[in-house]
């Protein structure tokens, strides 16, 4: 998991860097308590069981969603199934790349960003080629979330995101007063009530 938290922020300082911020370490300054009692970025194991008997073409394994926090980084293994949703609509498959990472970017960074990097939806399905169908899928996916005591109405840019963005689930009037922690627990409360 150390890894894990390492890498999660080299990428944050490069984006930092990208997005041309003063601070070149700004959105790893923001994440210093991953693994620690007060952030919820979690490692999880992701396992999909072989699947057996006919199936229509297309079938969705796992319906589209985005993730909550800043970034996800996802190990894959070889049996694939995960679709991006492009800028048209469309769904592109991600095959799988060995010794790769894949990094999602989630709501929170979106929105801190104003919509300059986007929250990608994504979605798994059940591979079409039988001999997928019948492995079992797993990857392994790590979380990232800001600190817990941070208000989600912070800004990468010196300007009122809230007037034009919102996460989704939550008013402007929430927003304002909300901390990262609240946010979270919030959307989790959502997801697996």
């Amino acid at each position: 998991m150390q890894d894990c938290k390492s890498l999660a922020l080299r990428i944050l300082d490069a984006l930092s860097y990208g997005l041309k911020l003063e601070e070149k370490n700004y959105l790893s300054s923001l994440h210093k308590s991953i693994l620690g009692p007060h952030n919820h970025s979690s490692l999880r194991y992701l396992y999909y069981p072989p699947i057996s008997g006919k199936l229509k073409k297309g079938q969705i394994r796992l319906l589209e969603h985005t993730d909550y926090g800043c970034m996800t980084l996802l190990f894959q293994d070889s049996v694939g199934g995960l679709q991006i949703k492009s800028r048209d609509g469309t769904y592109i498959d991600a095959c799988p790349i060995e010794n790769s990472v894949l990094i999602n970017v989630a709501d929170l960074l979106q929105y801190w960003t104003h919509g300059d990097l986007k929250s990608t939806p994504h979605r798994i399905l059940v591979p079409d080629d039988p001999l997928k169908r019948s492995a079992q899928r797993q990857s392994i996916a790590f979380f990232v979330h800001p600190n817990e005591n941070l208000f989600v109405s912070n800004t990468l840019f010196k300007r009122d995101v809230s007037d034009t963005m919102t996460l989704r689930n939550f008013t402007k009037q929430q927003l304002e007063n909300m901390t990262v922690g609240e946010y979270v627990t919030g959307q989790f409360s959502r997801t697996y009530a």
